[in-house]
């Protein structure tokens, strides 16, 4: 009704429209438009970047907490690693050290202080473990990580029960990163433990390779004197394993080495997990 007023008052007396007041009538009506527009795309553009923000904050939020799921899978992990070789480990000492308490006193003695050693070992730990699920600070103070330059430290708990251990390692161990370093002694470790648990006094082989691409280990333990029970190789041990080896991104082949008649386990990490 306005428009129509501004054209009626601006029209000449024979009826005819004068044109430049029209063209600055529709000029107006164009800029009140584009002011309009402008104001409807500001208010637009503000609610998607609101949406934008909340949907980067859900993101983050749910990347949080698949992050903490992970770390509470590994801690998981290293916890039946940590109980798993450490109970087996004394069982079988408590084992030696029962029937050379009176034959071989110093065995004996051996065995037992293995026992405190490893049960001092496996209380730190898991106490270190604890304290992490305990709390929100992603930067608890924890003890170093095992890493395969801890080998020989892993084989000397064994030497009291009489099972002979013989380790090959090529390469440095101290090059690979911490993760990669700490997966390799755990797969280790649990190989020596399920050899020990599985095939008591059979002699066991440790072979590592570390090359420039990856991480190789082969473990094997001869026939054990008592045939083990037959199995389908899927104890939680070997479990753990195949989780472990999946997540650094690499292979591992466990199962009878008909060669030999004992069990073989291989695996390999690669320094770079494949995309």
């Amino acid at each position: 009704m306005a428009t129509g007023g501004i054209v009626t008052a601006l029209s000449a007396a024979d009826g005819a429209v004068q044109p430049v007041p029209l063209v600055a009538a529709y000029a107006l009506l164009t800029v009140a438009a584009l002011i309009g527009a402008t104001r409807r795309n500001a208010a637009d553009r503000y609610r998607l970047a609101v949406e934008r923000a909340d949907i980067l904050e859900t993101r983050h939020e749910i990347e949080r907490r698949l992050a903490a799921l992970e770390e509470r899978s590994r801690i998981a992990r290293e916890m039946h690693d940590i109980l798993g070789h450490s109970l087996n480990a004394v069982a079988v000492l408590s084992e030696g050290a029962r029937h050379a308490v009176r034959s071989d006193p110093e065995r004996a003695d051996a065995a037992l202080a293995d026992i405190g050693r490893l049960s001092r070992s496996a209380v730190d730990e898991v106490r270190d473990l604890i304290d992490v699920l305990r709390t929100e600070d992603d930067h608890v103070d924890r003890a170093p990580a095992p890493s395969l330059a801890d080998l020989p430290e892993l084989v000397s708990g064994f030497r009291s029960t009489g099972t002979v251990i013989r380790t090959r390692v090529d390469g440095d161990p101290g090059s690979l990163p911490g993760h990669l370093g700490c997966t390799a002694y755990r797969i280790v470790q649990e190989a020596i433990t399920n050899a020990v648990k599985h095939a008591p006094g059979a002699a066991i082989t440790i072979r590592v390779t570390i090359g420039d691409a990856d991480v190789d280990l082969l473990v094997t333990n001869a026939r054990p004197a008592v045939p083990r029970k037959a199995g389908d190789g899927q104890g939680h041990g070997l479990i753990g394993i195949r989780e472990r080896v999946r997540a650094a991104g690499g292979t591992v082949e466990a199962g009878p080495d008909p060669a030999t008649g004992g069990w073989r386990l291989h695996a390999r990490l690669p320094r770079r997990r494949p995309c």
